[in-house]
């Protein structure tokens, strides 16, 4: 008695292979009316002048089917993880593109504050204010146009 599914069907499946090699069915080859061929398992019901073809079957390489079976099998899984990697590749990027729209938005929203003029501070450490002159307010400037230029591509 088997005790294991696999064992059981790896029975079945070996069965079946030496049964198809074996066991080949007739062909019939006949031409209807209008000089068509046909080929089929079963010989025609209203014609009798089907001829029976003798069809070879050779035993294939299974090592080769294998072979070639296994490549297939690779060359899927390179297909899906290659098809992985583009969407994860994708969806990194989508990110990326959402940082980099806030952080246009954000640079252009400075620029023009710092453009609209009015005075300007740091807070320090300490609580205290730190008002900026003309020159450090013209710096910020610059480095609010260089941020609009790196993030606004």
């Amino acid at each position: 008695m088997i005790k294991s599914p696999f064992f059981a069907l790896l029975a079945v499946t070996a069965a079946l292979l030496a049964s198809a090699t074996v066991n080949a069915a007739k062909v019939y080859k006949w031409t209807d009316a209008n000089g068509q061929v046909h080929f089929s398992q079963f010989p025609p019901e209203q014609q009798k002048q089907a001829e029976s073809v003798d069809i070879k079957t050779t035993r294939g390489d299974a090592e080769a089917s294998r072979n070639e079976l296994n490549a297939l099998r690779s060359k899927l899984k390179e297909d899906i993880d290659s098809r992985n990697k583009r969407k994860e590749e994708a969806e990194e990027q989508k990110k990326k593109d959402a940082i980099m729209a806030e952080n246009c938005k954000r640079s252009r929203e400075r620029l023009a504050m710092l453009k609209n003029g009015g005075r300007f501070y740091k807070t320090k450490a300490d609580g205290e204010r730190e008002w900026y002159d003309e020159k450090q307010t013209q710096k910020e400037i610059a480095a609010a146009q260089a941020d609009v230029k790196e993030y606004c591509k």
